[in-house]
């Protein structure tokens, strides 16, 4: 399952983006700067899979991960309601928080508090720390990948249907939006992600967590690369004129993003979108404590038809490149 290549040249919401004389030598060497990183990035990850080729054993789940880039974990109501207690505060703090902002204007980054992470590995790091030994997280995530990996960062998310944020940066100048809208890869490299819902009755069109199956394996690095360069350099809106003259301007070799899926919106592109949307699976919260899955995947969340909320936790891992003993 690729992800569609799209030529931008022809593109409607492209095709009449003139040249910007702004987007300067100094800025195209930024993006240069984090393709080269992110490529070395693979590579690197690379060699570490292949010294580690035969060290992890393969599971169900591992086997599962490298098929289709997502499996579910086992419903678990006790371990739910113990995150609910241990993290009360903390749930009711972002939800205050989230508050103090119109709701179109609430997206991703107004949604999220850092429960921990690498760089201070205090209690709530070795809690989590333990929780993916315990559910199997680490065990299924290494065998996938090849590859010792280490608790990066938690954090708690919070979205619910009034919010516009996520919606709002998917249409286009004149409101228009795809039906793969907000579909996408993530911009870190060698990385696995686990999320675990806090909350009931998330499903299909109540935020629920989707994956495009087997969307993971990718045919070129240099696209890849591209992508996730993309990302990271802010050259993905469809709603600023100025930010698609910028991605106009780089050589068509490295148009290429990570969040495309907003961009499947003319006639030529039904054949992908559905492509994408027959091999979309929902990850449901009273079928599954929460899910492990490849970001290296197309994926979306958060994406609300019907009235709800969604509190999740969300978890990295990413490769730990010191020596290493299982």
């Amino acid at each position: 399952m690729q992800i569609p290549l799209i030529n931008y040249k022809s593109h409607s919401l492209y095709s009449n983006a003139k040249s910007d004389s702004s987007f300067s030598l100094k800025e195209f060497t930024f993006f240069l700067g984090h393709y080269s990183r992110i490529r070395k990035g693979i590579k690197k990850g690379k060699l570490l899979s292949r010294k580690y080729r035969d060290f992890f054993k393969s599971s169900k789940a591992s086997k599962d991960l490298d098929r289709l880039g997502i499996v579910p974990l086992e419903p678990n109501f006790k371990i739910v309601h113990d995150l609910r207690n241990k993290f009360k505060r903390e749930i009711t703090e972002l939800k205050e928080s989230r508050r103090k902002f119109p709701p179109q204007n609430r997206g991703v980054s107004r949604s999220i508090k850092m429960l921990c992470s690498i760089k201070t590995k205090d209690e709530i790091y070795s809690y989590f720390e333990s929780l993916c030994k315990n559910l199997g997280v680490f065990d299924a995530a290494q065998a996938h990948k090849n590859m010792p990996m280490q608790l990066s960062f938690v954090a708690l998310q919070i979205n619910d249907s009034d919010d516009g944020g996520i919606l709002k940066a998917c249409r286009d100048e004149t409101g228009r939006i795809s039906e793969t809208k907000y579909m996408h890869i993530d911009s870190g490299v060698n990385t696995m992600k686990c999320i675990l819902y806090l909350s009931e009755g998330v499903r299909e069109g109540k935020g629920a967590f989707s994956y495009v199956q087997n969307s993971h394996k990718h045919e070129s690095l240099h696209v890849f690369a591209s992508r996730k360069a993309n990302d990271v350099s802010n050259l993905e809106s469809l709603r600023k004129s100025s930010i698609k003259r910028k991605f106009m301007n780089l050589p068509s070799i490295f148009r290429h993003k990570a969040n495309f899926g907003n961009d499947l919106i003319d006639y030529e592109h039904q054949l992908e979108a559905n492509k994408l949307l027959e091999n979309e699976v929902f990850m449901e919260s009273d079928k599954c404590l929460g899910f492990i899955f490849n970001p290296d995947g197309v994926h979306r969340g958060a994406i609300f038809t019907e009235k709800g909320e969604r509190i999740i936790l969300q978890i990295m891992l990413e490769p730990s490149f010191n020596k290493f003993k299982k």
